[in-house]
């Protein structure tokens, strides 16, 4: 990429003995991820809140991999195994990396921290090539790039706040200025396919991010032009852009005109976010940090860094006597950085109540990142000054470089950090994120469907008074379990009475039903809004399917028509060819290793028919286990699916015994309430299937041989089994005998 910019050095560059230029400022690019990330990777991390929702971003990707599914835009481990919306609406690209780099081997932890680290790296390479380009110098360069990474604001994503995919949007801002500036100075087709990439990549990164750089770069880009009167070349540019966002359309454009379909606003703007009704602005005299060393914890952490106004002003005040060809540039930059100034003051709040959308972006110190692109390169811009050529600027480089590490990294102990959060790789799990939805979790709360009339943490409690019971079944179906999915179940019934058959998923458009093989109305039933569908009596195949929405299946039509002319194009580019071909063997490898490692393309789960009743109350309906044979010392994995044929009175215990084949000594069990202790059975709706996960560990003494998997109900308060009829095996004392095992 470096040599593709014809790199030249100039103003002192040949004072660098014994060293290539380039190979200087990469050094140092590397040797400052390593000084300001090293702190980051000691155990835990930055906050249970933003960064810990990253780690289980990756981790509900890998899931929905593991269901195979591709691009899920509904996480099935969220709302305790109901499903949500999480990347319909949340900018994917950062789970994506984080998920490959859990392929190589890494812990979900590290994972993250893993695209934190390479993020921080793409940032500071972007801000040296940008500014190398613009100027020409290498000490701007290495001013600039150290001067990005070190910004006091992208610091705190990584330390305070563990904000995941706004710092990858971050990472890539000087990358998309980057290409378009230089597209728009000199048309290239092979830049025009760069450009449409990198744009892209930006809209996938973080969607709020996009809120306020989109408008900047366009009326950045528009200036330019204005300037130079080249309006043939902004028809490239354009091009570019609406391929870049054609490329992502199947992702931004559903999250934007199908934001109704969740409580997003509710949600997002509640609980004094909104900066509209908040303290988020404030006064001229409270504006900026008092000292030089930036503060990242404590009530000041938010206010902008002193040293970037400081540095950012003073290069401001050299625009004027900059030459005539960058003066203009550097002045809208100046301008931007003036007004992301502005809107950190109280007076400001007349724009954010007047311009729409700007609410969505919830606290104005979201802006002082792109604060700190533009104070770099302003600050770089110096250095094409006469009087700093040679080896006087080497060493007010040099001072610069020392001054920055110094201000921004002095004060960077963990220490100190009232929210660096200790967890470890085996927590993170359905049990660990079950148990904070219960608590409430924000993960759960953002993207709440429209039709849920009860909060996520209603999922995991017994039914409240007054919360309305639906009919009980007279005469209960009987359901077949063919195959589950995250966004697919196949089912044989046969009713002798109409009735409504509500899934464990819930709603959100477009969940259809099929009939043998009609559509029928489906929609959201009971306060939990789950998937539903009034079925007639009669023999029936059931299939019910998460399917694209007219939109989505535009925009993702859209999207793959713009990658086929990116790729045709780049590849009728002889300057684009390589990095084509490279793209295009990425992909290959990528998708080869994800039909490897995740099966793409086979049920996930096909569950074997057991129909058992437990007094006419629940029926269990099948199960799915992983193997027959085990080990000492491995946890069995078990699904069972139960069906309500009324709404129970009581909260029941589920056990999960492994035992002797005469049924009399039990060597491992799971006993708790359904789903992993997060499912009561008083919540449960008449009509209802629900999916139930019990994970039993086999101790590390257990003698090899055969044992039988035995399940049942009892009151948790009696300790008396639920009454057991119409079983295919049962053994004395109501227990019913699904399988036998080998362990060896």
């Amino acid at each position: 990429m470096l040599e593709a910019i014809r790199l030249r050095a100039k103003f002192g560059g040949n004072h660098l003995t014994g060293l290539r230029p380039h190979s200087l400022g990469l050094a140092l690019i590397c040797l400052s991820v390593l000084f300001a990330i090293r702190s980051f990777w000691q155990p835990g991390i930055a906050n249970d809140g933003d960064m810990l929702m990253a780690v289980y971003r990756v981790f509900e990707l890998d899931q929905s991999w593991h269901g195979r599914v591709l691009f899920p835009r509904i996480a099935q481990g969220l709302y305790f195994g109901y499903g949500g919306p999480l990347f319909q609406y949340y900018p994917p690209l950062a789970s994506y990396v984080g998920m490959a780099f859990h392929w190589v081997g890494l812990g979900w932890i590290e994972s993250t921290k893993a695209v934190f680290t390479l993020a921080l790296f793409v940032a500071g390479l972007g801000s040296y090539i940008f500014a190398f380009w613009l100027f020409d110098d290498h000490r701007a360069a290495i001013v600039s790039a150290l001067g990005y990474m070190l910004a006091p604001y992208l610091l705190l994503d990584i330390y305070e706040r563990g904000a995941l995919a706004e710092f990858v949007a971050l990472a890539l801002l000087p990358w998309v200025f980057w290409a378009t500036h230089r597209l728009l100075r000199s048309p290239s087709r092979s830049w025009l396919w760069v450009t449409a990439i990198l744009v892209a990549l930006l809209l996938l990164a973080h969607n709020v991010t996009v809120l306020f750089v989109a408008p900047l770069l366009a009326i950045y880009l528009l200036l330019l032009v204005w300037r130079t009167k080249a309006w043939d070349r902004l028809r490239t540019v354009s091009f570019a852009l609406a391929l870049g966002l054609g490329l992502s359309a199947f992702y931004w454009m559903p999250a934007i005109a199908e934001s109704g379909f969740a409580q997003i606003e509710a949600r997002m703007l509640s609980g004094g976010q909104d900066p509209i009704t908040s303290t988020q602005l404030r006064s001229l005299g409270t504006l900026v940090q008092s000292a030089l060393q930036a503060a990242y914890w404590g009530p000041t952490r938010y206010h902008p860094a002193l040293w970037p106004v400081l540095l950012g002003g003073i290069a401001l005040i050299g625009v004027a006597i900059r030459p005539t060809k960058q003066r203009y540039s550097l002045g809208i930059l100046g301008g931007a950085l003036i007004l992301v100034l502005f809107l950190q003051l109280d007076i400001s709040r007349p724009i954010w109540q007047a311009v729409p959308l700007m609410r969505f972006i919830q606290f104005p110190w979201r802006l002082l990142g792109f604060a700190a692109f533009c104070v770099t390169l302003l600050v770089a811009s110096m250095f094409t000054s006469r009087k700093l050529a040679g080896l006087p600027g080497w060493i007010v480089a040099t001072s610069l470089v020392f001054f920055i590490g110094w201000a921004s990294l002095s004060n960077l102990d963990l220490g100190a950090s009232p929210g660096w959060y200790q967890i470890s790789n085996s927590e993170i799990g359905k049990q660990d994120i079950y148990e904070r939805g219960r608590r409430g979790y924000p993960l759960y709360d953002d993207y709440t469907p429209a039709g849920m009339e009860l909060g996520a943490t209603e999922f995991a409690q017994s039914r409240r008074p007054g919360v309305p019971k639906p009919p009980y079944l007279v005469a209960p179906p009987s359901i077949g379990i063919l195959s589950d999915g995250p966004e697919r179940m196949d089912l044989r019934i046969n009713a002798a009475q109409p009735f409504v058959l509500r899934l464990p998923r819930i709603f959100f458009p477009d969940w259809q039903i099929y009939v043998d093989g009609r559509v029928v109305p489906t929609g959201p039933t009971g306060p939990f809004g789950l998937v539903g569908a009034s079925l007639a009596a009669g023999e029936h195949t059931v299939t019910a399917r998460f399917e694209d929405t007219m939109l989505r299946g535009a925009m993702s039509a859209l999207s793959a028509i713009c990658l086929v002319i990116l790729v045709i194009g780049a590849w009728r580019t002889p300057h684009a060819r390589k990095l084509a071909l490279v793209v295009t063997v990425l992909f290959a490898v990528f998708f080869a290793l994800a039909i490897r490692q995740y099966g793409l393309g086979q049920p996930p789960y096909r569950p074997i028919s057991y129909h058992a009743n437990f007094e006419d109350e629940i029926s269990l309906l099948g199960y799915h286990l992983d193997q027959a044979d085990w080990h000492p010392g491995d946890t069995l994995h078990l699904r069972l699916y139960w069906f309500a044929n009324r709404v129970p009175d009581n909260d029941y215990t589920v056990f999960v015994h492994i035992v002797r084949p005469d049924g009399s000594t039990a060597v491992a069990q799971s006993d708790g309430s359904p789903n992993l202790g997060y499912s009561q059975t008083s919540r449960w709706d008449s009509g209802e299937i629900v999916v139930d996960e019990h994970s039993i560990p086999l101790s590390a003494d257990v003698a090899p041989g055969t044992y039988r998997v035995v399940v049942g109900m009892y009151r948790p308060v009696t300790v008396q089994n639920l009454r057991v009829s119409d079983a295919p095996n049962t053994l004395p004392g109501d227990r019913v005998i699904l399988a036998d095992i080998q362990v060896r």
